[in-house]
């Protein structure tokens, strides 16, 4: 999540401070963090839980991810406004029809494992 403070605190091309390799890179590690955090969400959706406790545990991380559980602790004067976590920030996976498939494909996860257990 830091690294939106980072990229978005480069200066891009034609304003005050621009510079070419300093901002590459920022675009580097911004691009580097978000498929981090898009494989750590998809795991999500393929490691299926083992156990009744398992599966509220999963549950109980997505609520708390959708309910902005995870945020930047403000910055002091920076004008990069503070993240949380919300349910636009899970991956976007379209199906046909443009429909969101990652929230599917978690709960499939979640259908797989209790079937699993019976």
């Amino acid at each position: 999540m830091e690294c939106v403070r980072v990229r978005g605190r480069t200066a891009e091309s034609g304003q005050p401070g621009y510079d070419a390799a300093t901002l590459a890179a920022a675009k580097a590690a911004n691009n580097t963090a978000h498929k981090a955090s898009d494989d750590a969400a998809f795991a999500l959706t393929k490691i299926q839980p083992t156990t009744i406790s398992g599966v509220s545990a999963l549950l109980t991380y997505v609520d708390a991810f959708n309910s902005g559980a995870f945020y930047l602790e403000p910055n002091g004067d920076d004008a990069i406004p503070d993240f949380a976590s919300a349910p636009y920030c899970w991956p976007r996976v379209s199906g046909e029809d443009d429909i969101d498939m990652f929230g599917y494909a978690l709960l499939d996860n979640v259908r797989r494992a209790t079937a699993a257990m019976q």
